[in-house]
């Protein structure tokens, strides 16, 4: 006798410390696993609020009242479910086992609509890309689902969507709205979000092919860049290998890029304000056509320089310049050759048909914009240095000085 009274007595002493839910359907029905562990919740909410900490005694003596509670509670929660019985079951780590049963009509299917507004095409496809599977995901939240549990259920989606555009999509966040039905459309609106891409600056760039005729393809490049304006940058930024390798496909296109076997090279600083900067080499020629105005020099202060180079290995060069001088209707033909000593240095020499002299010259890029130039007529005992600046690519600044004078050029790439 002693033994049960000792044991009866510390079972009445039992304090509740936690609590485990348990929702079931009456018939056997999948809920969905998103949508069971909220109802766990809500239940587990419920139940810590009511239980916990309480005497496991005082619990049972009362248990058809705090059944009777946790019922009343869910039925109104549960829109679309019926609750048919709560049991629990009082001790240290109570159960609360809750069964329910669906509203007739359920959720068997659902289609997603997706809106970007403000993309092209070719944009909203990879966005869709990066958003493939979201139909499954959001079928696992909702099929199975009474139709008439949409609303309750609408913090679901949203997490839902919001963990799986955090994975895939993470530049863009989203709207929704939902037309219930037996077969339920989804309707996402997603919206950019973080930096956005404001203005596109497209920089074309050749040391062998002139201006000119990278001018052609320009419009096409331009017309593609302008599709990246409202874009998140992250998004660019985490797609910029297939940007880049669109870019390529346009510029393979080129009638003049094919004739001249030109290399293309294309580099991307993805920003708010977005640098494309294209170059395009040829390993067969180096072409060029400068236009000169010097400032501070009264005679012969406007020219221009055409220089046609083929190459003869992969560091030597045979070509021909010709000087136009506008004022005079004057040309000077001067052939050569000249030699890489490396990527930055080089060297050759040249010879000036009017003047019947040899000029010794070289050249040092010393960074991207800055060039070296010296150039040294033995005959005449006459040389010439000079250091050019390039603004961009069709403008540049050099300061001449030779024997006799110094002035400011302006250069013009053509």
């Amino acid at each position: 006798m002693f033994f049960l009274s000792s044991t009866v007595d510390a079972a009445s002493t039992d304090t509740i410390e936690n609590i485990q839910v348990s929702v079931q359907t009456d018939g056997g029905q999948i809920i969905p696993e998103k949508i069971a562990k909220r109802m766990q919740a809500s239940v587990y909410t419920i139940g810590d609020n009511v239980l916990n900490g309480h005497n496991v005694g005082d619990i049972e003596a009362k248990k058809d009242k705090y059944e009777s509670l946790i019922y009343e509670v869910l039925d109104r929660l549960l829109i679309g479910y019926s609750v048919k019985s709560v049991m629990i079951e009082p001790q240290a780590s109570t159960s609360i086992t809750i069964v329910i049963s669906p509203w007739p009509d359920i959720i068997h299917k659902v289609n997603v609509d997706i809106e970007v507004n403000e993309v092209s095409p070719e944009i909203k496809n990879l966005i869709l890309t990066d958003l493939a599977g979201v139909e499954q995901v959001l079928n696992e939240v909702l099929v199975g689902l009474p139709i008439d549990a949409i609303d309750w259920a609408r913090s679901i989606i949203k997490i839902a969507l919001t963990d799986f555009l955090t994975v895939r999509l993470p530049e863009y966040d989203a709207n929704f709205e939902v037309v219930p039905g037996t077969v339920t459309t989804l309707k996402i609106n997603l919206y950019p979000k973080g930096d956005i891409i404001h203005d596109v600056n497209l920089s074309l760039h050749s040391d062998s092919i002139p201006n000119l005729l990278l001018l052609n393809f320009r419009p096409q490049i331009q017309k593609q860049s302008e599709k990246f304006v409202g874009l998140p940058v992250g998004f660019v930024k985490r797609h910029q290998d297939y940007f880049i390798n669109g870019l390529t496909e346009t510029l393979s296109h080129d009638k003049n890029l094919k004739n001249f076997g030109a290399v293309t090279n294309i580099k991307m600083q993805v920003a708010n304000n977005t640098n494309i900067i294209i170059s395009a080499e040829t390993n067969k020629y180096r072409i060029s056509l400068e236009g000169y105005l010097d400032i501070g020099r009264d005679e012969d202060n406007t020219s221009l320089k055409a220089h046609a180079g083929k190459m003869i290995s992969a560091k030597d060069e045979i070509f021909l310049e010709a000087d136009f001088l506008p004022h005079k209707v004057q040309w000077t033909l001067l052939p050569g050759v000249s030699h890489d000593l490396t990527p930055q240095t080089r060297i050759g020499f040249k010879y000036d048909t009017n003047q019947d002299a040899t000029i010794l010259w070289a050249k040092q890029q010393v960074a991207e914009k800055w060039l070296l130039r010296f150039e040294h007529t033995p005959s005449l005992e006459f040389n010439e240095f000079a250091v050019r600046y390039k603004v961009h690519d069709f403008v540049g600044l050099e300061y001449v000085i030779n024997d006799k004078d110094n002035w400011l050029r302006m250069v013009g790439y053509f």
